[in-house]
């Protein structure tokens, strides 16, 4: 039995599904932070040229890359708003 299993055992509904809903919510912040990273790195293999022609800058690519990506999804942002 899954550490899971024995929980779903012995604690009662509405702590088991307070739990549960606290590791989906989990789930779903690691999924987004999965596939913003992915994008960063993709748009990390395109040169200055073609950030451009997206309207993005190398360096707010290259602050997410350091963890920063404050900028870059605000210009994201900003872009598919118009």
């Amino acid at each position: 039995m899954t550490t899971l299993e024995l929980y779903e055992i012995a604690a009662d509904k509405s702590r088991q599904s307070s739990v549960i809903g606290g590791l989906m919510k989990l789930a779903l912040r690691l999924a987004t932070w999965r596939a913003r990273r992915r994008t960063v790195l993709r748009l990390a293999t395109l040169d200055a040229f073609q950030l451009a022609d997206i309207g993005l800058d190398r360096a707010d690519v290259e602050d997410a890359l350091d963890g920063d990506a404050r900028r870059l999804w605000a210009r994201i942002r900003q872009r598919n708003a118009s």
